[in-house]
Formats: structure tokens, C-alpha cells, sequence
């Protein structure tokens, strides 16, 4: 008995040190994949905008989210994912291969009806699409055919990610990303090149993304030897109770998908092409803010489901989730203020630079507005990430779907009447104004099912890291409105000012003395084993 608990100590200490190891690397190749997407982005979206104008932009940004929109799992995917990460976390193999066998099924069933609804939204194109000429609904239907048909291949193979982030191959996961982000731009440069314009854009996203998902069934079928049972039969309380988790979970990705995906339709219906490529503009910023505070978030699942495995009592959870949160919130933070800080110093500067090329059917001007809009709310929702999965591990969906349906209802209701008066400037104002009513939600869902100590988690994610983030706003906008230089060296010296004075104060500011030498004792003793290894 004694030697059992003592493998199963080793055993578990095992996984905890493997998992931490994954989520280290895979943070890194999270970011170098970031980087990669920051880059082409920067490099890409002016020249693609230059070759094939912003109204075919306008189209592409359309199609991607009118994809997306219609490629909704009803909350499987975060099913598979808590589902998952509780079987690996009691060990149970059988219920890991019965589980994904029942979900396969199910996700057959629904790219049965994507399939349906893809082929009616077809058809209903140029009744749906008013805003937009005869000619760009024409291209739209061409470019929305490709990506449509990649679509309904690729849809049933969602589950394989689920598998992966349960075993915590957090690293492989990456490197798969980072592989597919360089096929992307390689070919996405060949194309343009060869002028195959749209067609050929949208062509190669469906390619490279496919490649991707073939590169991830080989992870699970040969890495990780995991198998669907697709013979065993299911029983009815587990029928009911993934479909109740679902049920809530896609309430949740459905009201998540009424913000950015169905945001450029309402543009279409409401205004025109030259506002879509505008938001599609934002979008994209938003996104790239968000990825830099979040490349860890979905890494905690697992080790989330471990707690609630391991924990005598609630209480007991509840203080390792609220230590977890801390301590994640508090890199997360250190890093979207960063950015966040430099958008607001320097962001017309890079949008003027970025764009100089580019059709002049998108508002510079909105787009920096817009943005500014709504990556505010970043700061509070990205470092409380760890609440939000935990509320996924610990069965409360549903309070999450009550939290996001509000924020849906909110934003499309406020969308359609800004967007008619004010175009993308609207549609982002209409965002920010449903993410105020969806944080107030979740923060007294947070308190109320999890404990999560809310004023200490505050007080030691912010004030903090705000005292270096503000002294180096205040000089990044006094250079702004100061330098009488062009918007090139403008942009240089602000954001060369702002990175240098924050990261300067910040390891003063915002760490104490104690931690400051445990990260760089930790940082010796990596280059001495690295020295080592090389000898």
C-alpha cells in the first residue's frame, strides 16, 4: 500500500512537471507564433489591400466571418475540452476513447446541417448582402464556394484539439501553428504574386489550414495512441448530461460570435464595403492584443481539472484558484499593459505607416478610435482568464451563457443603429458598450460559485504594474503631441521611448525584491545547464 501511494505521488508529480514544462515552451512558440502573425499581418494586410483594393479586403474579412459564424459546434468544443481534462486527470482511458467516439458522432451530425445552411446562405447572397454591388456579390459567392467545401472537411476534425490540449502537447500544438503561419505567408506571397487575387487568398488559407489538421491527427493517432470507440453504446444520463453542458456552452459560443463574426454582416446590411475593410482592420489589432495577453490561456484547463481532482473541499480549490489567477493575472497584465500603453502613444502613427499604401476607402482615423474602444476591455478580462476556464472545469456554464448572451444582445441591438450613423466607428462603440455588461456579470458569478477573491486579486494584478504603465503613457503622449517630426521617426521614438521607460521601472515596480532574485536565479541556472550540455 505504501509503495502504491508512493508511484502515485511520482506519478503525479510526473504530470505536473510535464505539464509545466509544456506550458513554459509552448508560451514561448505561442509567442514566436504571435510574432510571425504580427509581422505577416503588418507586412501582408497593406500589400494585399494594395493588389486587390479594399473592397475585395472587405469581401475576404465578410467571408471568413460569415464562416465562422455558421461553423458553431453548439459548445462541443468546450465540452470535449473539460470532459477531456477531467478523464485525464482521473486517468481513465476508456471513458477518454467512449466519450470521443459519442462526440465524433455528434459533430457528424451537425456538418450535416453547416452543410445545409452553407448551401441556403448561398443562395440567399444577393438578397442578403444589399449594401454590397452586383460585381462584389458576384466575387463574394466565388470566394464563399472555397471556403465553405474546406470548411465541412475540416469541421469534424475539431475534437483532435480538444484531445492534444488534454494531454497538455502544448508544444506540438505550437509548432504546428508556427508551421502552418510560415506555409501561409510562403504561399499567400506566391499567390498575390501570380495574381490570382482573392480567389487565390482564400485558396490558400483553406490549403495551409488543412495541412494543419492533418498534422494534428497524426499527434493524436500515432504520439499520443489515442482511439475512438465508435461500437460501445451510450448511456442516457451521459447523453443528457453532455448535451445540458453543451446546451449552455453553445449559448455561449453563439453569443461570442454575435460581436466580431456577425458584426461586418450588420456593416453590409447597414453601410458598405469600405466600412467592413475598416473593421476588419480593428478586428485584427484587437485580436493581436488580445493573443499577446492570453497565449497561456488555454493551457490551464488541465491543470485546472487537477485541482478540482485533487482538492479535499471547495475551500481548498477555491484558494488554489485564486493563487493561480493571481499569479497568472499578473504576467498577463504586465504584458497588455505594454502594448496597450504603445497603441495609445503611437497607434495613429503605425496605422498611417502600416496603411500608406493601401486603398484610401478605410478610415484611418476610425480605425485607431475603434480600436483604442475596445481593447480596453482586455485589461480586465485577459488576466482573469484563469477564473473564466475554471468556471468552464467546474460545470458553470451556465453562468458564463447568461454573462455573454447579455453582452450579444447589447451589442447587435446598439450595432445596427451606430453602424447606420457612424459606420465601423459605431460598430465598435457597440461592442465596448455589451463587453461593460458581460465583465459585471462575470465578476459576481466569479465571487459567488468560485470564491474568487476579487479585491485582492485586483489589488495584486494592478496598481502595481499601472505605476510604470502610466509614467510611461504620460511620456509616450507628451513625444505624440511634442515631436515635430514625420509620422515614421514620430512612431520610432515614441514606441523606442515607451518600451525602454516601462520595462525599465517595471521589474522595480512591479515585482518585489524576493521574486526579482528567484527570476534570476532561475535564469542562471538555465544558462548554466545550457553551458553544460554544450561542454
Amino acid at each position: 500500500m505504501k509503495q502504491e501511494t508512493e508511484n502515485q505521488i511520482e506519478s503525479a508529480k510526473a504530470v505536473e512537471t510535464h505539464g509545466r514544462k509544456n506550458i513554459v515552451w509552448g508560451t514561448l512558440l505561442g509567442y514566436l507564433g504571435l510574432a510571425l502573425s504580427v509581422v505577416s499581418g503588418l507586412l501582408y494586410t497593406p500589400w494585399i489591400i494594395s493588389q486587390i483594393g479594399s473592397s475585395s479586403y472587405g469581401l475576404y474579412i465578410l467571408c471568413n466571418a460569415l464562416i465562422s459564424l455558421f461553423l458553431l459546434d453548439f459548445g462541443l468544443g468546450m465540452t470535449i475540452n473539460a470532459f477531456l481534462a477531467k478523464y485525464k486527470a482521473a486517468g481513465d482511458t476508456a471513458k477518454i476513447q467512449h466519450f470521443l467516439g459519442l462526440v465524433t458522432k455528434l459533430y457528424l451530425i451537425i456538418d450535416l446541417v453547416i452543410l445545409i445552411a452553407f448551401v441556403t446562405v448561398y443562395f440567399l447572397i444577393d438578397n442578403i448582402y444589399v449594401g454590397l454591388s452586383q460585381v462584389e456579390r458576384d466575387s463574394f459567392k466565388n470566394v464563399f464556394l472555397i471556403a465553405a467545401s474546406f470548411s465541412i472537411i475540416a469541421f469534424p476534425c475539431s475534437v483532435i484539439d480538444g484531445v492534444i490540449s488534454s494531454y497538455e502537447e502544448f508544444v506540438a500544438i505550437k509548432i504546428i501553428d508556427v508551421s502552418v503561419k510560415v506555409l501561409y505567408i510562403a504561399f499567400t506571397a506566391l499567390a498575390i504574386s501570380l495574381g490570382w487575387g482573392l480567389i487565390g487568398l482564400i485558396s490558400v488559407n483553406s490549403l495551409t489550414n488543412l495541412l494543419g489538421i492533418i498534422a494534428r491527427f497524426c499527434i493524436m493517432h500515432f504520439k499520443l495512441k489515442v482511439r475512438a470507440d465508435f461500437k460501445s453504446r451510450p448511456e442516457n444520463c451521459e447523453i443528457k448530461t453532455i448535451l445540458f453542458y453543451s446546451a449552455w456552452a453553445a449559448v455561449v459560443a453563439i453569443s461570442a460570435r454575435l460581436v466580431f463574426n456577425v458584426t461586418p454582416s450588420i456593416l453590409g446590411i447597414m453601410s458598405d464595403s469600405s466600412n467592413i475593410a475598416t473593421f476588419g482592420i480593428v478586428a485584427s489589432l484587437e485580436s493581436y492584443v488580445y493573443m499577446f495577453g492570453a497565449v497561456m490561456s488555454g493551457f490551464f484547463l488541465p491543470k485546472i481539472s487537477r485541482i478540482n481532482n485533487s482538492a479535499k473541499d471547495n475551500t481548498e480549490r477555491n484558494a488554489k484558484i485564486n493563487a493561480l489567477a493571481l499569479k497568472v493575472g499578473r504576467v498577463q497584465i504586465f504584458i497588455l499593459l505594454l502594448v496597450e500603453v504603445g497603441f495609445i502613444c503611437c497607434g495613429k502613427e503605425f496605422l498611417e505607416l502600416w496603411l500608406r499604401n493601401s486603398d484610401k476607402g478605410i478610415n484611418l482615423n476610425d480605425a485607431y478610435i475603434g480600436t483604442l474602444i475596445i481593447i480596453l476591455y482586455q485589461l480586465i478580462f485577459v488576466p482573469q482568464l484563469v477564473y473564466y476556464t475554471a468556471m468552464y472545469a467546474n460545470g458553470y456554464v451556465k453562468h458564463l451563457a447568461v454573462a455573454t448572451l447579455t453582452k450579444a444582445v447589447v451589442n447587435v441591438s446598439l450595432s445596427f443603429l451606430f453602424s447606420h450613423f457612424f459606420g465601423a466607428l459605431g460598430a465598435c462603440i457597440a461592442i465596448a458598450c455589451g463587453r461593460v455588461f458581460e465583465l459585471v456579470i462575470e465578476n459576481y458569478f466569479y465571487a459567488k460559485k468560485l470564491g474568487a477573491n476579487l479585491p485582492n486579486f485586483f489589488l495584486g494584478v494592478y496598481p502595481k504594474n499601472l505605476i510604470p504603465a502610466l509614467i510611461a503613457l504620460g511620456i509616450g503622449l507628451t513625444l505624440h503631441f511634442v515631436l515635430p517630426v514625420s509620422a515614421i521617426y514620430r512612431f520610432l521614438i515614441i514606441g523606442c521611448s515607451v518600451v525602454v521607460i516601462y520595462l525599465s521601472l517595471a521589474p522595480f515596480c512591479c515585482f518585489s525584491k524576493e521574486e526579482r532574485e528567484k527570476i534570476v536565479s532561475s535564469i542562471k541556472r538555465k544558462l548554466h545547464l545550457t553551458k553544460t550540455n554544450n561542454c
